[in-house]
């Protein structure tokens, strides 16, 4: 769950133009799904390393930087998730859409 609510201060925190905080944030649940060793979906969190790397995404198109979205989007591996969270794969199109979108 911790992993979970700091993804979400995260997309807030970039969302609301706090880049450092964003960053620590996902600094932070980066080494807690690192911890955990793999993708789980405990408590239906979806919370492992590969939904960090889809919220760093979210994180960085929020932020203005559509180039770090794109670069950490090619290197993400969705398949790794469990199969119910069909829904964190297709956030990653969506989310690499508008980075695409915002890139000049």
């Amino acid at each position: 769950m911790r992993g979970s609510l700091l993804l979400l201060a995260a997309v807030l925190s970039a969302r609301a133009d706090q880049d450092q905080a964003a960053v620590a944030h996902l600094a932070a649940a980066k080494d807690l799904a690192h911890s955990l060793g793999h993708d789980g979906n405990h408590l239906w969190t979806g919370f492992g390393l590969t939904n960090v790397r889809i919220h760093e995404i979210g994180v960085a198109v929020a932020l203005g930087n559509p180039g770090l979205a794109i670069e950490v989007g090619e290197q993400l591996d969705s398949s790794r998730l469990p199969v119910a969270l069909v829904s964190r794969r297709a956030q990653v199109h969506l989310e690499l859409a508008g980075a695409y979108a915002h890139q000049r």
